[in-house]
């Protein structure tokens, strides 16, 4: 590293952590600029070292593999601490925050994506149906307007995003759980899916329902999945039309691929010895798309997937909306539409992620409107029709 990064990191840290040597949260900065827009923007907590270890439980096989962690996760505070500056000065949309994966080089922060052009070219290949929203506003009839509202709690950091103009914001419904976390393995083409199931699952029926990524992971191989290696939302689909979902509870998320149930019935009482393992049958008959320009009318009533193209800053977002100039082609990442709404004047997409709750906006992320164009892996979203049994 050379000696300006070093002086200039060291400065930065220098400033986060003087007032207290464990955690500091630089909000003795919150007056500079105070006749800003964001007069009121307060700096996240940055932890140091030792603290990032204990908070998301980091374990290192070795001295020099801590060391060098260590100077990646210096890197990462300098880097979150300008971007704190430049979006309290109004030069900068959005910020970042340190994260659980704030110590990942490149390579293993890339490892988190799928292929950036093998996703695009498969989704080429499927040809997959293309809909309208006004055919299925009709199709739907009294359910657009009958949403259904049940009642759960937003935390405070899912609720940043409200204090800006929501023009759509299906979380209301009460129908999407907190976001949960994939974690090491590229799988969120599982996250993104079943999220959108669980949600379809409680506007039918009335009942927020827990299903699980991993039955995915272990059997997504019959539908050409590959595990934590990636996949793709219609694979998943055509997997649920054939064999069902499981429940979270009976079927828990061990982040790398185990012996599937459907091969082995044997395994499946090992793994689930105290719980009915009958899988939810679904009628599925497999996504559609939908033009990225009728988003906004779908989100009246169905949630949205979508393939994202995350840029080396993605993993360390903090909140506030991206202006999508740090998107890379090369990636991909399969993520759920579930809003809309601006911001100081940007029209902004509300997203959620499934890198767990502590992440960005209460584990979602909000991009600009005219970034997806750029940051989309293509010109449309996908939606299922999928019905569930009361």
């Amino acid at each position: 590293m050379r000696l300006a990064n070093v002086i200039a990191i060291g400065l930065a840290v220098g400033v986060i952590i003087r007032a207290n040597p464990t955690c500091s949260s630089v909000a003795n900065l919150s007056n500079v600029g105070a006749e800003s827009s964001r007069s009121l923007f307060k700096f996240p907590q940055i932890p140091n070292f030792t603290n990032f270890k204990q908070k998301f439980h980091k374990h290192y096989k070795s001295i020099a593999e801590e060391l060098s962690r260590r100077r990646i996760f210096l890197s990462r505070v300098f880097r979150v601490f300008v971007s704190n500056v430049k979006y309290k000065h109004s030069l900068a949309s959005s910020y970042l925050s340190i994260s659980s994966r704030s110590d990942l080089t490149q390579a293993e922060t890339n490892n988190l994506f799928l292929d950036g052009r093998e996703t695009l070219l498969f989704e080429e290949r499927m040809q997959i149906p293309l809909v309208r929203a006004v055919d299925l506003e009709r199709a739907l009839g009294p359910k657009v307007s009958g949403v259904r509202r049940l009642k759960r709690h937003i935390s405070e950091e899912e609720s940043a995003s409200l204090n800006s103009t929501l023009h759509h914001d299906l979380r209301k419904t009460g129908c999407l759980s907190e976001p949960r976390d994939q974690g090491s393995c590229a799988s969120c083409y599982a996250f993104a899916t079943i999220a959108l199931y669980e949600w379809l699952h409680c506007m039918q029926t009335g009942s927020l329902a827990a299903y699980s990524e991993q039955f995915l992971i272990d059997c997504g191989h019959l539908e050409q999945m590959n595990a934590c290696r990636g996949g793709h939302p219609i694979q998943v689909a055509q997997f649920v039309a054939r064999h069902g979902l499981r429940s979270l509870a009976s079927y828990k998320y061990i982040m790398r691929p185990s012996q599937c149930p459907l091969e082995d019935l044997s395994k499946l009482a090992d793994r689930e010895p105290e719980r009915d393992s009958r899988p939810t049958r679904v009628e599925e008959s497999g996504l559609v798309k939908i033009r990225t320009a009728e988003f906004d009318r779908v989100l009246r009533f169905m949630p949205i997937l979508v393939g994202l193209r995350p840029g080396a800053a993605f993993v360390d977002y903090g909140g506030g909306v991206d202006d999508g100039s740090n998107c890379d082609e090369e990636n991909a990442h399969a993520i759920l539409l579930v809003g809309s709404g601006t911001e100081d004047g940007i029209g902004f997409w509300l997203l959620r992620n499934s890198f767990g709750p502590q992440w960005g906006e209460g584990g979602h992320y909000r991009l600009a409107k005219e970034a997806m164009g750029a940051c989309a892996v293509s010109q449309f979203g996908f939606l299922s029709r999928a019905k569930f049994s009361s």
